[in-house]
């Protein structure tokens, strides 16, 4: 049997979290879920960069002393023209970084009134963003590719899929990764069913569309992939079951999995 590695979760010192979890209870439970590997990579904001945190979770994770737990950041880019908040010394003492936008407003997209040109340039800063951001920064994994935007389920698909598909050809030539993310799923299943309902229109929408997404990236033979949870709680640390079904239903070859380490 195949063992996983979770690239992608929130411990604490993130707005998403509530309710804090110390790292060695996320590692055992990881461990205990079959995992061989966890990242904790809690937000680095693009408009609050505060960063002094990520020293003491330096020290927590060394103290635990695994070779597979790793210290990471979800770093958000937010500007399009690809201004990166990272400092030197945070980089490090890093041993990855993922990152996507956050603070696009989704939520105009759903105004009664907005206009056609007003979603167009909603999408074109969207797109600025992500080319020049993947372009310029010190990125190993992209997360979950239009996650925000895909809550409208293929309501704008014709203006994410060209912007998807020119940024799969960078992720090819930059070597980053795409992440295969348990967020869709994880927002519309409760944890204790963790399946997609055949019964529920939008959830059957969002997964042949995510489906679709992930083939095409399949289709691309440099890009590689990595699974995460996204969790913002410490029951969700691990269940990556939906990226796993994506691996096996689409046979994505276990060399195209980001095999993530310790720098150093």
């Amino acid at each position: 049997m195949k063992r996983w590695f979770d690239s992608h979760t929130h411990n604490g010192h993130s707005r998403c979290v509530h309710e804090p979890w110390a790292i060695s209870d996320g590692w055992a439970l990881a461990l205990d879920r079959g995992l061989s590997g966890l990242g904790i990579t809690n937000h680095v904001h693009f408009n609050s960069p505060r960063q002094d945190f990520l020293p003491d979770l330096r020290a927590e994770i060394d103290a635990i002393g695994n070779p597979n737990l790793l210290l990471g950041v979800e770093l958000d880019i937010d500007d399009p023209h690809g201004r990166i908040v990272l400092q030197d010394d945070t980089l490090n003492i890093l041993d990855y970084v993922i990152a996507g936008p956050h603070n696009m407003p989704t939520e105009s997209l759903a105004f009664p009134d907005i206009e056609e040109d007003e979603i167009a340039e909603y999408f074109a800063s969207l797109r600025d963003i992500l080319v020049a951001s993947l372009s310029a920064g010190p990125i190993d994994v992209w997360v979950h590719p239009f996650y925000q935007e895909l809550s409208y389920a293929g309501k704008f698909m014709h203006y994410i899929a060209p912007i998807y598909t020119e940024c799969l050809e960078l992720c090819a030539q930059k070597g980053i990764a795409v992440e295969l993310t348990q967020a869709f799923q994880r927002d519309v299943v409760p944890i204790e069913k963790e399946a997609w309902s055949d019964n529920n229109s939008f959830q059957k929408e969002v997964r042949a569309i995510v489906t679709g997404m992930v083939q095409e990236a399949v289709n691309v033979p440099e890009i590689q992939f990595s699974l995460a949870s996204d969790a913002h709680q410490i029951d969700r640390v691990g269940a990556i079951t939906f990226p796993i079904e994506l691996i096996q239903e689409l046979d994505i070859k276990e060399e195209r999995i980001l095999k993530l380490q310790k720098k150093g």
